[in-house]
């Protein structure tokens, strides 16, 4: 009898807020990757209607509203955490 191993990988959704804030954090899990790509460009439309703005003009990132930053949004892998490893 042969054992089938189903792997699932959910994807996250990171924020870098930068170092005066904190750095990286989750926003948010999906159950793959087109989820989260998908999710993270309604994120960074309900952003810009909120105010924030490209800090250099025509860049995606980072954006800005008053001082708070995004640096980067990414989505990784939940085996990935862009903080590094563990100490």
């Amino acid at each position: 009898m042969r054992s089938v191993v189903i792997l699932l990988c959910a994807w996250v959704l990171w924020a870098d807020m930068g170092s005066l804030d904190g750095g990286w954090g989750p926003i948010r899990a999906h159950p793959g990757q087109a989820d989260c790509e998908s999710y993270r460009e309604r994120y960074v439309s309900a952003l810009k209607t909120n105010g924030f703005r490209p800090v250099v003009n025509d860049a995606p990132f980072p954006l800005r509203q008053d001082k708070v930053y995004f640096m980067q949004l990414l989505c990784l892998p939940d085996t990935v955490d862009p903080r590094g490893p563990r100490r």
